[in-house]
């Protein structure tokens, strides 16, 4: 009986960090799809890149630090978490430009679109 209780515990534990940990993820991932629908476009610079310790479906989550450019000239630096598919790799670095999708209403919440990203051999930040 006591191992049943603790048996109980410990799955109601292991339930309760597994929420707590992927809720969050899986709400920003259905924020990304909504943005990749409704947003407007621009261009990101990859300005620093971090680890995040999370994956999902054997693809990395990570960290973007990213120097936003719409095409009025707007010109801004947030931070963003996204997953980066596996075929992407050789193309995401620092100084490298990806296209964006951000939110109309929260211009703070972008999504790398990654189905309009092509591979440069230079990529050049263009000029404004």
């Amino acid at each position: 009986m006591f191992g049943l209780i603790i048996s109980v515990a410990v799955t109601a534990i292991v339930l309760v960090v597994m929420g707590v940990v992927f809720l969050p993820v899986i709400k920003n991932m259905q924020a990304g799809k909504r943005i990749l629908h409704t947003g407007v476009p621009a261009q990101a610079m990859i300005e620093h890149l971090g680890e995040t310790g999370i994956t999902v479906n054997d693809q990395p989550m990570v960290e973007f630090g990213l120097r936003v450019r719409h095409a009025d000239g707007r010109e801004y630096v947030v931070t963003h978490r996204q997953i980066l598919p596996r075929l992407m790799m050789g193309m995401v670095s620092i100084g490298a430009v990806v296209p964006v999708k951000v939110d109309v209403a929260q211009p703070e919440k972008v999504v790398i679109d990654w189905s309009a990203a092509r591979p440069a051999h230079s990529p050049v930040w263009p000029k404004g």
